[in-house]
Formats: C-alpha cells, structure tokens, sequence
C-alpha cells in the first residue's frame, strides 16, 4: 500500500508540474503560432525538437541508477548522486557542442545556423533541470519538481508574450528560452544542495568508471526513446521543401508532447517503488504493467477519437486558418499515444532488473524503423507520412517490449491488450458508424466515448476493480446528495 501511495503521490506532483507548464505552454504555443506563422513557428519547433534530442546524452541512464539505489537505500542513493552530478558537468558540455557542431555542419542558412546555437545553450540550462528532476523524482520528493514548473513557467511565457507584443523575432524567443532553462537548471542545483545534501558531499567523491558504463548502458533507451518523439519533425525539416508544412507537422507532435503528462508521469515515478518490488518479487511488476497497458488502449482511444472528431475545427479556431493541415494531423498523431504509453510503462520493467541491452535494442529498433519509414512515406503522403512513419517506430518499440517484458513478468495477455484492443475497435467502429450515418463530429464523439466507457468498465476492468469503482461512484454520489440537502 505504502509503494502504491509513492507512486500515486510523486506522479500526482510530477503530472501536476507537467500540468502546469503544459497548459501555459499551450496558451504559449497558440500566441506563438498565430503571431508567428506555419513557417516561422516550424522553425522555432525545429530548433527545440534538434536540442532536445541531444538532451538524454546528458544524464545518460542515469536516472535508472539513482532510482534503484535511492528505492533501496537512501543512503547509497546520496552516495551515487555525488558521483552521478560530477560526471554530468562534462557530459552536458559534450552534448551541447555537439549540438552546435553538428546542426552548424547539417544547415546551410546563417539564421538557421544562429538559432540552433542558441538553443545549445539552452540545452545546458535543461540538463540541469532534468537532473535536478530525476534526483527529486529518486529521492520520491516530486514536490519540488511542482515548485519548479510554477515558477520558471508563468515567467517563460510572461516575458515571451511581453516581446512578441514589442515585435520581437523567433531569435529573441529563443534566447529567453535559454535564458529561463539556465536559471532553472541553477535553481535546481541549490535545490538538492538544500533538500539532500547531496552537494556538500562533492569533495569526498571518488571517481567511478563503473557508474559510467552503467549509466551509458542503461541511457540506451532514454537516447533512442527520445529520437523517437523529437526524430520524426527533426527529419522532416531536412527534407521537406515546404517550410510551412514543417510548421504544421510541429503543432500536430507538439500536441502529442503535451499530451503524453500523465504516463510519463506515472513512468518516472515507478521506478524507485518498481526497484523495491523488484527486490520482494511480489508481484507488483505485472499488476503495475497490466494497468498502464489497459491505460494506453483507453487514454490513445479517448483523444484520439477527439483529434479525429473535433481536431480540423478545433484547429482553424484556435490557431487560424493557415494551420488546417495541422488539424488533420491531429487525429492521427494522438493515437500514437498507444504505443507510446505502453513502451514508456514498459521499459522501467526492464531497467530496474538492468537489462539495460534489451530497453536499449528496442528502442533502437524503434528508432531504426522511424529513420527509414518517415523519408520514405513523407515523400509519397507529405507530412501524414511522418506522422505514420513516428507510428511505425513507435509501434515496433512497444511490441519488442511487450515480448521481452510479458515473458519475464507473465502479463496476462488477454487482460492487459487483447480485451483493450477489442474495446477500441468498438469506439472506433461506433464512431465511423455515427460519421456514415450523417451525425455532426460532436454526436460522433460523444457516443464513441460512451461506448468506450461501457466497454471498457466491462472488459478491461477485473471483478475487484468495478466493485471499488462502484463503492467511488457510490461514495461521490451519496455525499454529493447530502451537501445538497
């Protein structure tokens, strides 16, 4: 009960901190790309997809590591975050100027070129951050991950607001952005010094080539994980003669990041609870994947059916009539969420019994596929083929999980993807029936969704679960009534 209420408290403050950020960045982004323009607001999602990329080089799998000690030992925790802050100066310093290095070397345009240098600097403010998170999120202390988004975030879109009224340019944009990640990142760091003490312990480390190896081993899959989501844009930019459409492409992925908070969230904060488990071998592993795989069926089918129905208008409404390609790309793309949650529940499975080869094969895999099908299908369906392309990676990463994970762990099978699988073929074919029969995309939308709910209380749901669903419903409803009597 107590791992249950760990990963329920940490992931509510981490989705909470995502939360935050993501609807200001929400607003930020329709600001942004209504003043901007496709091409221009393409350029400016290019720039960040290209650093974010280079981001897992930073902290390697670190992460995995510290969450495996800090879940069984506090004490050795600390100990490897010394050691795990000391080797991440350099790293970041690495990975920033290969990021300017290579995207000078990739881009011919000067702006282009200048934009991207900024960004790296970006990239050394948002390793810090990150690390400072993946500490927060060891140590199962996610709150001050809360306290950082709600400061650093309103201020982000305060000021970028502030200079695009004054007229200012995607490279003053930028620039804020850096400058925001690098006062975060620092803040970070005083943090952990506050809250761990982990800091002050710098002059007695002692260097470990072992934590290294690991670390690199076990940061496969973040690297490759990460091409995944920012690879497809960052492709298509390349190769795409209409600028515009890169901009269209961005919103339609952008709105995928955004919307992937809440299995990142539940993702990251397993860990420690799902090292500890992995000590008693209780269980809990397979309970933990069975409900995020029937999670992912449910979550992908409910916006994806959204960004089918109601995502063109949404669009057009929102951004302005120059983005309605982005609105066609936005059905499509929220159904990546399916085997995106899935990988994302999945790989910690792995990490925590330091399988770091296999987390880090599937993914490359994934990342493999995706290099290949996005050229290839983008040349023959524009921008929808890199958005299928993303799908085709994706789907292969989690696939490869699911077996290596399901044979280890015993996923009930039927349970977890056969009975979800069955319940979103029914939305799904409840709604194209809606479509044929004339009803308007609300009508359509709210019977799927009906459905869906129906059919998943009934399927993918287990006796004991619909009984504690049933006394919630039954609680909420009889106090509801007697705050109103």
């Amino acid at each position: 009960m107590r791992d249950i209420q760990s990963i329920i408290s940490n992931a509510g403050y981490f989705f909470a901190a995502r939360s935050v950020a993501n609807v200001l960045r929400a607003a930020y982004v329709i600001v942004l790309a209504r003043m901007l323009g496709p091409e221009l607001y393409g350029l400016l999602a290019y720039g960040q997809s290209w650093y974010t990329v280079f981001v897992p080089l930073t902290s390697l799998g670190f992460a995995v590591l510290l969450a495996r000690e800090a879940g069984q030992d506090r004490a050795r925790g600390q100990a490897l975050a010394i050691q795990i802050l000391v080797l991440h100066g350099p790293l970041t310093l690495f990975a920033a100027a290969l990021c300017a290095g290579i995207g000078w070397t990739i881009n011919a345009e000067p702006a282009v070129r200048l934009l991207l240098g900024v960004f790296s600097l970006a990239l050394v403010g948002r390793a810090m951050a990150v690390m400072a998170d993946e500490i927060f999120a060891a140590f199962e202390i996610s709150h001050l991950a809360f306290r950082q988004e709600a400061m650093f975030r309103p201020a982000e879109v305060g000021v970028g607001l502030a200079i695009l009224a004054a007229g200012g340019s995607v490279l003053e944009i930028a620039i804020l952005h850096a400058a925001i990640q690098i006062v975060q990142g620092m803040r970070g760091l005083a943090l952990i010094r506050r809250h761990l003490a982990v800091l002050r312990g710098i002059s007695a480390w002692r260097p470990s080539g072992s934590v290294l190896v690991r670390g690199m081993l076990a940061g496969m899959a973040g690297l490759f994980s990460g091409w995944l989501l920012q690879g497809p844009l960052v492709i298509y930019a390349q190769i795409s003669i209409d600028k515009a459409s890169v901009g269209q492409l961005a919103l339609a992925m952008q709105a995928l990041v955004l919307l992937c908070n809440l299995p990142w969230a539940i993702g990251r904060s397993a860990l420690p609870v799902l090292s500890r488990a992995k000590a008693r071998d209780d269980g809990s592993g397979v309970r933990y994947a069975d409900a995020m795989l029937r999670l992912a069926f449910i979550l992908a089918a409910a916006l994806g059916l959204a960004g089918m129905a109601i995502g063109p208008w949404l669009t057009v409404s929102v951004f302005g009539p120059g983005y309605g390609v982005a609105g066609t790309l936005l059905g499509p793309a929220l159904w990546l969420l399916l085997p995106l949650t899935a990988a994302t529940a999945l790989s910690p499975l792995l990490l925590v019994r330091e399988r770091y080869g296999a987390a880090g094969l599937s993914a490359l895999a994934g990342a493999a596929v995706m290099v290949v099908a996005v050229p290839v299908l983008s040349s023959i369906m524009g921008p929808v083929g890199a958005v299928a392309g993303a799908g085709a990676g994706l789907s292969l990463w989690a696939v490869c999980l699911l077996g290596l994970v399901g044979r280890r762990e015993g996923i009930t099978i039927g349970l977890a993807v056969i009975r979800p699988g069955i319940v979103v073929a029914i939305a799904l074919f409840a709604y194209v029936m809606m479509e044929s029969v004339g009803a308007g995309p609300w009508w359509a939308l709210a019977v799927a969704w009906l459905v869906l709910l129906l059919a998943g209380v009934g399927l993918c749901m287990v006796t004991a679960e619909r009984r504690a669903l049933t006394a919630l419903v039954s609680a909420l409803w009889a106090r509801t009534f007697r705050r109103a009597g």
